[in-house]
C-alpha cells in the first residue's frame, strides 16, 4: 500500500512540475506582447503550490493543489530549511525527466 502511494504521490507531484514548467515556457513565449498580470496570476494560482513549512522535529514540505488539498508532502524531517528546500529540486529534476512505472507486488 505504501509503495502505491508513493507512486501516487509522485505522479502528482510530477503533473504538478510539468504544468509548471510549460506555464514558464508560456511566458517566455509571449514575453513580446503585453502583459495581462491577472491572467497570470490566475494560471499561478490554478497549479498549486510546494510549501516549505517547520515541523515539530525540523522542515518538511508539501504539495498543495489549487483546490487548497494537499496531494503530498515529505514523510521524513530535513535538518534546515535549505536541506529541504534541496530535496524540492531534486524531486523536480526526478520528475520532469522520468515517468511513473508500475511496480508488481
Amino acid at each position: 500500500m505504501t509503495k502505491f502511494l508513493r507512486s501516487l504521490a509522485l505522479m502528482t507531484a510530477l503533473g504538478v512540475t510539468v504544468a509548471g514548467t510549460g506555464l514558464v515556457a508560456q511566458e517566455k513565449k509571449d514575453a513580446k506582447k503585453p502583459a495581462d498580470t491577472k491572467k497570470a496570476d490566475d494560471k499561478e494560482e490554478k497549479l498549486g503550490k510546494v510549501e516549505i513549512f517547520e515541523s515539530k522535529n525540523g522542515f518538511r514540505f508539501r504539495v498543495v493543489g489549487a483546490d487548497g488539498k494537499n496531494i503530498c508532502g515529505a514523510y521524513k524531517d530535513y535538518k534546515t530549511k535549505e536541506e529541504c528546500a534541496k530535496v524540492v529540486e531534486e524531486l523536480k529534476a526526478i520528475l520532469t525527466k522520468t515517468k511513473p512505472v508500475e511496480v508488481a507486488k
